[in-house]
């Protein structure tokens, strides 16, 4: 007995699922593409987060967070000052 040919629409569904299959695998490829990328970019982040402490700790020999945060508040409100002032001043040189 010989088996009977698939109909053109089983021939199709088969295409269908095989289509589909390779889109599943695809999004799943992508998923891990991008888990990937945002794992490396954690990462720079969390080396550069260190650098910069680090940094900041020897230049202004902080020994806790609360100071780290005292001077940073501190250096924050500065700098708005500062470039307030800058602001006003070029303002003002423009009016002339």
């Amino acid at each position: 007995m010989s088996e009977a040919k698939p109909t053109q629409e089983e021939k199709l569904n088969q295409r269908l699922a095989k289509i589909q299959e390779k889109k599943a695998l695809l999004i799943a490829r992508e998923q891990q593409i991008k888990a990937e990328l945002n794992q490396k970019e954690r990462k720079a982040r969390t080396r550069r987060l260190i650098e910069i402490g680090a940094i900041f700790e020897k230049g202004f020999e902080i020994s806790s967070t609360a100071e780290a945060e005292y001077l940073a508040r501190k250096l924050h409100d500065q700098a708005k000052r500062l470039l307030a002032e800058d602001k006003q001043e070029s303002d003002g040189r423009q009016v002339d």
